[in-house]
């Protein structure tokens, strides 16, 4: 970029708001001829009887955003770059380390097109940049032919969010009917869609996400509208440029893919195709805590599925053919993340999600040995949310010091493999040697208790392998999961669970085996007869999603330890009443997480996430829990300081990415291309 061009983007990003609204118009009307397709006007309002150029909300177009941005870290806030206003600010670092600026509620940019034109009326009508329902102004439905196509009547942007917020609430009782209509929404009017959520947060994010996305991709086949994401199937191998372009024409601009293959849909398990909703419904969330929607793609790897039911449904919607798992797969990966890299460029961030646990970490180190940067949310996400949940709890009364506690990790897949490498980390940063920090967790997985005289351990699960406990027969813990395709009740699991707490005598409980209802009244009778005085309190985190995969509830939890257990859990819960307290369970969601390690990432140039990064956003997170959340016996900040949890584990992210060195320029980092990466 020139001197003279840097120059006008200094002066843009700290002239007023209102200047800034006519020099942007003066700078489109000298270029109208030069680039139609990134050609954008600000839509004008009736006012007084006069039209005059208004900015209703702080959109920028998407290219002139991200220059925008660039040259508000160099003056000093990204915030002020967008909206005019002084960022909020995260910690002690700069705005633009706490992540993107909130979306616009009310986009306004748009290409110009030819009035009385009625092929384009009608494609602008389709536009949710152009039609913004009845909060499009008079003047834009004139400029694009939009008169008569929408009702006369010319509503505030705050009264179309009040007509969404009313058509979601006459579905009440139905959320899978509630999240279809917000998808919608999103799919037709994202201003809207953002704005309503971002309004009431904990009202909103259980119906775009968990736990009712786990229900909408069960009837993914079936539901309508479902939303957009881009699919890439085995059968499309050697196209993946292709269809990235296709995608890339309404989405010229991205930052994070995140990218599911579908085969361990929360505690669903392999959903094949079905699974789009989860990278769609991320996408949503990232949006709701604050990130330009426009910097994250949804990608769904459609490489088959092993669930008979799935395949069988005559309305599923991908490949009829079981799952690839060998070396074809690993080449549609290399030739969808070099598709987008070179779309979208190199820093792009890989956020994967629900891959089952033979790709998990494979994929993790295929693509850190290629040096692109990328994270696991079932892994590391969740790793960092339930430390930062472990964390919390150490406040309250009752709770020993983490270094003193010992812990028992129902399943041993990926999510708790996560969770307890990032906790040996936090035990080793406060002075217990590594393997000292390593024997205090215990796991369980499919076959019993995780001991050394086992042969059949993998990497991961022998590192926390220990000796076993005296009087544990070999056969006497129970499977953590049932065969392939099965999932045993809580009832066939519950006497050998009651067997290993007794044995191991955890003071933390920590479930991640979708094994609903795994934590019974035994098993958690026994916790707390273990407990190393009468005055301690175990720790129960029932993580496992959807609701009916959870291990307990937070009602049976305090009942089952009369009243004594810490809990935390993957979905959320209702309050309680005890004693004239409400208490309110903490739910231990991703969502505190990832999108400020997605934004952190993008803002430090990182090339990896460290273990330092995570540790980094757990402490944020847990820091955010304040003395009335305590009271509440809740453990993690409420779901409604979204925004704020974003801000700040992306400060902290950011600053942990630059102390460490991990933070590497995109040019450093190279053109990927083509590029094999090593066997997994």
């Amino acid at each position: 970029m020139g001197q003279h061009s840097m120059l006008q983007l200094w002066r843009e990003v700290n002239m007023p708001a209102h200047s800034r609204t006519t020099h942007r118009l003066r700078c489109h009307s000298r270029a109208r001829g030069a680039a139609p397709r990134l050609r954008h006007v600000f839509l004008r309002a009736e006012k007084g009887g006069a039209e005059v150029a208004t900015a209703p909300g702080p959109h920028v177009p998407a290219s002139r955003r991200q220059l925008l941005q660039g040259a508000a870290v160099l003056t000093g806030g990204l915030a002020a770059a967008v909206t005019g206003t002084a960022p909020a600010a995260a910690a002690d670092l700069p705005a633009a380390a706490a992540g993107t600026p909130a979306p616009s509620p009310v986009p306004t940019a748009c290409p110009p097109v030819a009035s009385g034109s009625g092929t384009r009326a009608w494609r602008a009508l389709r536009d949710p940049t152009l039609n913004r329902g009845l909060a499009t102004p008079a003047s834009a439905r004139h400029l694009y032919g939009l008169d008569g196509l929408l009702p006369s009547a010319v509503t505030a942007p705050e009264q179309e969010v009040a007509r969404a917020e009313a058509a979601v609430a006459r579905a009440a009782g139905c959320p899978l009917m509630q999240y279809s209509l917000l998808m919608g929404l999103r799919e037709a009017d994202p201003g809207t869609f953002f704005a309503l959520v971002q309004r009431d947060v904990e009202r909103y994010l259980p119906l775009i996400y968990t736990p009712t996305v786990g229900d909408a991709c069960l009837a993914w086949g079936s539901l309508l509208p479902r939303p957009t994401g881009l699919s890439i199937s085995l059968e499309q191998a050697g196209r993946a440029g292709e269809l990235v372009a296709n995608w890339a024409e309404g989405q010229p601009q991205a930052k994070i893919a995140v990218i599911t293959d579908g085969e361990r849909i929360l505690g669903l398990g392999d959903l094949g195709a079905h699974g789009m909703g989860i990278p769609t419904g991320k996408a949503a969330v990232y949006g709701a805590a604050g990130v330009d929607p426009s910097w994250v793609v949804p990608v769904a790897l459609d490489v088959g599925c092993d669930t008979a039911a799935v395949v069988n449904d005559p309305l599923y919607v991908g490949l009829r053919r079981p799952r690839e798992r060998g070396e074809a797969y690993y080449a549609l990966v290399d030739e969808v993340v070099g598709a987008l890299r070179a779309r979208y460029g190199p820093g792009l961030l890989v956020h994967w999600e629900d891959v089952g646990f033979s790709h998990a970490f494979p994929l993790l180190e295929r693509l850190g040995a290629a040096g692109v940067p990328s994270f696991n949310d079932d892994i590391q996400a969740t790793a960092a949310v339930t430390v930062a949940a472990l964390l919390g709890a150490e406040r309250l009364p009752g709770v020993p010091p983490l270094e003193q506690q010992r812990f028992l990790f129902f399943g041993a897949g990926q999510a708790n493999l996560g969770v307890a490498s990032l906790l040996v980390a936090e035990l080793v940063a406060r002075g217990l040697g590594r393997r000292e920090a390593e024997g205090r967790v215990w796991l369980v997985d499919r076959r019993g208790l995780v001991t050394d005289d086992r042969p059949d351990l993998s990497g991961g699960k022998a590192r926390f392998a220990q000796p076993r406990p005296r009087g544990l027969a070999a056969t006497a813990s129970a499977p953590a999961a049932g065969p392939k395709g099965a999932r045993p009740s809580g009832s066939e699991v519950a006497p050998g669970l009651v067997e290993v707490v007794g044995a191991v005598r955890p003071t933390a409980l920590i479930g991640a085996a979708t094994v609903g209802g795994a934590f019974s009244p035994e098993v958690l009778q026994t916790l707390t007869k273990v407990q190393p005085s009468a005055s301690s309190r175990p720790l129960v985190f029932a993580l496992s999603n959807p609701t009916s995969a959870a291990e307990c509830t937070f009602e049976q939890a305090r009942r089952w330890t009369s009243g004594r257990a810490v809990f935390a859990s993957g979905t959320q819960f209702p309050s309680l009443q005890d004693g004239g307290r409400t208490l309110t369970p903490a739910q231990a969601n991703n969502c505190f997480v990832f999108p400020g390690i997605g934004a952190g990432c993008v803002a430090s140039g990182a090339g990896a996430v460290s273990e330092g990064m995570l540790l980094a956003a757990a402490r944020a997170v847990a820091a955010l829990a304040s003395s009335e959340d305590l009271a509440a016996e809740c453990v993690l900040p409420r779901v409604g300081r979204l925004g704020e949890c974003r801000e700040r584990v992306a400060a902290e992210v950011t600053r942990a990415a630059l102390a460490e060195g991990a933070a590497a320029g995109v040019a450093a980092r190279g053109n990927w291309g083509g590029r094999s990466w090593a066997a997994a």
